[in-house]
């Protein structure tokens, strides 16, 4: 009966949700969405229209996510045919617009010369984003978070692009020392609402020259 849920993301910001239910008959039917368990609300939508095989129906129902994005929604629909109401639990990680890494720049690292390494994030939304730096440890294989004085984290302004998606530049800032930094290894970990577990990438190591 369920075909599928669909977002949509539209110029203004908004997040859309469409529920498509197929060949089911009789048309009557009720379809509910709520952005918090205990309000449902019953959605407009298009009369149900017949099926491709001329004895069935099809319905569509779009709901607008409200803003700031509230998390989970629940959709819920009921029919003679089925026994009790059905639904499904969307949760931030079924949107669809993942941030997209690319990997770290390899830098030119220059004694007590301030370095950048950089990474760009693109095909995100919302702008909800976290970066974060860990440096792996001197003789060891920890990595520990880079945080302290030595270590600056910038992020660029989140970009709105065609898609409506956002990008942005993020950036690591320090001065290299001998011999902390010889051989330095980082890692940039990304974190986001539609991702599950944190995306990361790996540079190094790094010379110093």
């Amino acid at each position: 009966m369920i075909e599928s849920v669909r977002f949509s993301l539209s110029d203004s910001g908004e997040v859309k949700c469409s529920l498509t239910l197929k060949r089911f008959y009789p048309q009557d039917i009720k379809i509910r969405w709520s952005a918090v368990e205990s309000q449902t609300k019953l959605m407009d939508y298009d009369k149900p229209a017949q099926s491709a095989d001329g004895e069935t129906f099809d319905v569509t129902s779009v709901f607008t996510l409200p803003r700031p994005l509230c998390f989970p929604v629940y959709v819920t629909w009921e029919h003679q045919s089925v026994k009790e109401p059905q639904s499904i639990i969307l949760n931030p990680s079924d949107l669809p617009w993942h941030p997209q890494i690319e990997e770290l720049n390899s830098p030119d690292l220059k004694l007590d010369t301030e370095s950048k390494i950089q990474v760009r994030i693109s095909g995100y939304f919302p702008e909800d984003l976290t970066v974060e730096w860990y440096k792996k440890e001197m003789g060891t294989d920890r990595f520990v978070a880079a945080d302290n004085n030595k270590y600056r984290t910038v992020i660029s302004g989140h970009q709105r692009q065609s898609d409506n998606t956002y990008s942005c530049t993020a950036s690591l800032l320090f001065t290299p020392t001998l011999p902390e930094d010889q051989r330095s290894e980082f890692i940039c970990r990304v974190q986001h609402p539609s991702l599950e577990q944190p995306i990361e990438r790996r540079i190094g190591p790094l010379q110093i020259t």
